[in-house]
């Protein structure tokens, strides 16, 4: 079976994490309960191309090799410090490479002026596409028209997740009308860059017509 030659497949996901801070309940060993996780945008299935996703975390937890081979593909934990984490994704087709991907655990807020709330979730995601090339044909059909794998009924009714599921929905609304309004911030500022040059080019371009007309009526005059 050979590689489908010149086929490309994007599939977007978004990765990342949310933390809760305890307020009361929070002590120097747990200041905050948080999840990090991988999932679709828009609501879509990624288990039809993910076969399993494996977070590593800080050596200091116990089991930190954390492996979901159904969705929700998200690890609930409890801890003070911020660390980096290892997310690697692996494929139903085991010809394609996994990709791994470093996410920094964020707990506290990092704009100024902004304190911890035990209402407001820090919430540290990314929007990123992941790309087949050339992918093989049983598994572009996987890519195109597959069937997702059987969530985990247990993780998907757990509160926590409820709980991240509410605010990343309310995130991900508020991220889509801020890429609109940079979008157009963006188109705008474009189009009056184009308006400028347009301006000189007609500018340089009546001179170019004015030193033409004037060297013209010297070869005549001459």
């Amino acid at each position: 079976m050979e590689r489908m030659r010149g086929v490309v497949v994007k599939k977007p996901i978004v990765y990342g994490s949310m933390s809760f801070y305890q307020g009361k309940k929070a002590d120097e060993h747990n200041s905050h309960k948080w999840a990090c996780f991988v999932t679709g945008v828009n609501g879509e299935d990624v288990s039809t191309f993910i076969k399993k996703v494996v977070f590593q975390l800080h050596p200091s937890f116990q089991n930190p090799s954390r492996v979901f081979d159904r969705p929700p593909y998200e690890v609930h934990e409890s801890g003070w410090g911020e660390f980096e984490i290892m997310i690697q994704i692996h494929f139903h087709d085991p010809r394609e490479k996994r990709i791994d991907i470093f996410h920094m655990l964020q707990l506290y807020p990092k704009q100024p002026g902004v304190s911890q709330s035990t209402k407001k979730p820090v919430i540290n995601d990314h929007y990123d596409e992941i790309i087949f090339q050339d992918p093989f044909p049983d598994f572009y059909q996987r890519l195109t028209a597959g069937t997702g794998i059987a969530p985990d009924q247990d993780l998907l009714n757990n509160p926590f997740h409820l709980e991240i599921m509410q605010h990343f929905q309310t995130h991900n609304d508020s991220a889509v009308l801020r890429q609109l309004e940079d979008a157009y911030s963006y188109i705008k500022q474009e189009a009056e860059e184009m308006r400028e040059k347009l301006k000189k080019l007609e500018s340089e371009t009546q001179t170019l017509r004015q030193e033409l007309r004037e060297e013209e009526k010297k070869l005549r005059d001459g």
